[in-house]
């Protein structure tokens, strides 16, 4: 399930589900906690962001496209792309000497048309590819993640309304 190299298997897997066997194939939470490892073992920053949003004036700029190289790993940092105007803030817990990275996720419309949003990655971001180094995938598997976390909260908020009082508190049925 993980995708790992026989190297990868060595270094990162982990019994995920206790039962003292670490079974990649058939096992997901032995997947999962194998992946989990993997990224905490190349950096990854439990409570920071992925990545930031270019602000859409930005998208084609000569500053945006001047860092644009294609490298997954960080050159720069965060201070030098607020100085550039290509994001407005740092948000917290990241500061001007984080590393970043400008993303670049070509695209071609329906009518053949290509172009290209720009986003910032950050050291999460980074961490991702060192998983796969496809800056797509790294998108990709981030913005399932956010559609999980939000349909959860979504489905968390709605099992809420379900058990609100429907006989202004008295004892009875509950919707």
């Amino acid at each position: 399930m993980p995708q790992f190299m026989p190297s990868s298997i060595r270094k990162y897997a982990q019994d995920g589900d206790g039962d003292g066997i670490i079974n990649l194939r058939n096992s997901p939470k032995d997947a999962m906690q194998s992946i989990a490892n993997f990224l905490k073992m190349h950096g990854w920053k439990t409570g920071e962001p992925i990545y930031l949003k270019i602000d859409s004036s930005m998208q084609d700029s000569s500053a945006v496209k001047d860092f644009a190289d294609g490298d997954p790993n960080p050159k720069f940092n965060l201070g030098e792309f607020k100085n550039k105007k290509i994001i407005s803030q740092i948000p917290s817990p990241l500061n001007e000497n984080s590393p970043a990275l400008i993303i670049d996720l070509p695209s071609i419309s329906k009518k053949g048309e290509i172009s290209t949003e720009y986003a910032v990655g950050l050291k999460n971001f980074e961490v991702i590819t060192q998983y796969n180094r496809s800056f797509f995938y790294a998108m990709s598997v981030t913005e399932f993640g956010q559609a999980v976390v939000q349909n959860k909260e979504k489905s968390k908020n709605t099992k809420q309304e379900k058990r609100q009082s429907t006989n202004n508190g008295r004892r009875g049925h509950t919707r």
